[in-house]
């Protein structure tokens, strides 16, 4: 053994990068890795579709609700509240688009809305794009202070008459941002890298092609 060592002749720089090459340059990414596209596969091809669906009916089936101590006064009336409230937001369905959500883009936002004095839920728009969301944490503590989402908005064309031609058909994207505090959001991931949800189609997406 000791002869084999003293045998072995050190690397040098040039040994050691002579034949390197960046992995980026030999396989290039065909696919831009985008939600926009996680989408398109999802819809287009049949076999990630079916993964995705096989795991959401996986996930998403036989939910019971159980009580640590059934005798608790009002504990039945709760669960009747509770049973009208899945009725009448169709949970399992939601639950179902959630789950396809959060495996194919990523992640999911969905606002809490108090309405007659009831909350319901409203899906925002997501697609990291065009209807952008950015988590807002504290540094110290990493507690989420708050969401602040960019979305597109329509042209405005009530005041067309005043404008001329060429401004009218140059108008660009506008742009308006909406804050909301942590308990007016549902954000719902499967998995997270670095505070960020991750899509289980976006790191396959050049093999799908």
């Amino acid at each position: 053994l000791s002869n084999s060592q003293e045998s072995v002749i050190p690397a040098t720089p040039y040994d050691t990068t002579m034949d390197s090459k960046d992995l980026e340059d030999t396989n290039p990414h065909k696919i831009k890795k985008t939600i926009r596209n996680c989408r398109y596969a999802y819809n287009n091809d049949g076999l990630v579709q079916g993964l995705i669906l096989n795991n959401t009916f996986k996930a998403n089936n036989k939910w019971f609700i159980t009580f640590d101590d059934p005798d608790i006064e009002g504990i039945m009336e709760a669960k009747e509240h509770i049973e009208d409230k899945c009725k009448e937001w169709d949970l399992d369905k939601r639950m179902s688009e959630w789950l396809i959500k959060e495996q194919r883009d990523g992640k999911h936002f969905t606002q809490k809305v108090i309405k007659d004095g009831t909350i319901q839920l409203n899906e925002l728009a997501y697609d990291g794009e065009n209807y952008d969301f950015e988590i807002i944490h504290d540094p110290r503590t990493g507690e989420t202070l708050g969401y602040k989402q960019k979305y597109y908005v329509d042209k405005d064309y009530k005041s067309w008459k005043n404008k001329d031609f060429d401004t009218l058909n140059s108008q660009t994207k506008e742009y308006e941002e909406a804050n909301y505090l942590p308990d007016e959001i549902i954000y719902g991931t499967l998995f997270e890298e670095d505070g960020k949800g991750m899509s289980l189609i976006m790191p396959i997406l050049d093999d799908i092609y």
